[in-house]
């Protein structure tokens, strides 16, 4: 990531040391389903409001005034966003100081990461750009979000302090700036705390739910390891390859997928020769299964106490740190490695780790 402050008249920028979150992106060249990149600018606009939101919060608990949303500050922050993102690296914006006109103070925040909250909690770790997220003069600031085929965020923040007024003079929003709603295509999750999830990956086209109307999710239902492989394809996009590289999945509906999981590196099976399709995903290897999918490496943090010991730890602190799980008791450091997943737990772990939530 990258601050950067520019005041008039002098115009002096303050660069400080470029800092890197480490991401949660699948194995390289891994890309969303196609179907799926029709959501990714809601998406974008969705993270663009929580990004403004957090800062908010960090300003309103400092006793600090909030910063308002101006579109002109939007469009610089999603140029630079874009930039970025094609160049594959962090750099400000040279041209900051012609953003926008008559302001007193400008600053900015790049970076890239995983998700919203890990990209956040980043900004504010870093003295530089927690300045600018906390400075008591800014009044103004603009988001913009890239989200790249890996499911990496790109992200820049303009801040600016200049004259009152001038997001009230601002039109109303328009629709294309309301973030994507999802309408549930399930009968039989309602009231489920996983439903906006499950929405979430039918939507991106990871499922088509449990039964031949496509009206049930089976939310309750567990997750066998042949489904959990099916999941991960589809919303990994990856390819299929002619290999077969297991005895005991011959005639499953899930084989081509098993397969395809196999030639990814992303499964060694449950023994040399045999997969288990059949058998349940428990948490544990549920958080191996997505480790692997979005290559995240070892985080030198223990997140819980009851995995300790585990051939699955390093993969279930991975998934903590990247913020795709918080564990299954809130205010407890437990993660319940041995408990089984069902099908609601999973399309959170999988809505989180791709970001489309």
């Amino acid at each position: 990531m990258g601050v950067r402050t520019v005041w008039q008249p002098l115009r002096v920028a303050l660069v400080a040391a470029l800092l890197v979150v480490a991401t949660t992106s699948p194995a390289l060249g891994a890309a969303y389903p196609v179907n799926a990149q029709s959501q990714l600018q809601g998406n974008e606009l969705a993270f663009e409001a929580e990004f403004l939101e957090l800062i908010n919060q960090e300003r309103a608990a400092d006793g600090l005034n909030p910063l308002a949303r101006l579109d002109v500050l939007v469009d610089g922050a999603r140029g630079q966003a874009q930039a970025i993102h094609g160049a594959g690296y962090l750099f400000h914006n040279p041209d900051l100081a012609d953003v926008t006109t008559g302001w007193y103070a400008l600053g900015e925040n790049v970076g890239y990461g995983p998700t919203v909250i890990a990209l956040h909690n980043a900004f504010m770790d870093s003295p530089g750009h927690r300045a600018n997220v906390m400075k008591d003069t800014y009044n103004y600031a603009g988001v913009g979000v890239v989200i790249d085929a890996n499911s990496v965020i790109w992200v820049a923040v303009v801040f600016m302090y200049g004259p009152a007024g001038l997001a009230e003079a601002q039109p109303p929003s328009t629709p294309a700036d309301v973030p994507a709603v999802y309408e549930p295509p399930f009968v039989d999750d309602e009231g489920s705390v996983h439903e906006d999830s499950i929405a979430a990956i039918a939507n991106a086209g990871i499922t088509a739910g449990c039964n031949a109307e496509g009206d049930e999710y089976c939310p309750e239902d567990p997750v066998t390891r042949g489904q959990m492989a099916t999941f991960l394809v589809r919303a990994l996009d990856l390819p299929t390859t002619p290999t077969d590289y297991f005895h005991d999945d011959t005639g499953s509906a899930h084989e081509d997928a098993i397969n395809a999981l196999a030639a990814a590196g992303m499964t060694n099976g449950c023994d040399a020769a045999s997969y288990c399709p059949d058998d349940p995903v428990s948490r544990a290897q549920m958080a191996t299964f997505l480790a692997r999918a979005l290559d995240l490496g070892p985080v030198g943090t223990d997140q819980f106490d009851d995995d300790d010991g585990s051939t699955h730890e390093s993969a279930i602190n991975a998934l903590a740190v990247a913020g795709v799980t918080s564990g299954c008791d809130a205010g407890v450091r437990s993660y319940c490695p041995g408990q089984n997943v069902n099908r609601a737990q999973m399309a959170s772990f999988i809505a989180r780790a791709l970001g489309l939530v």
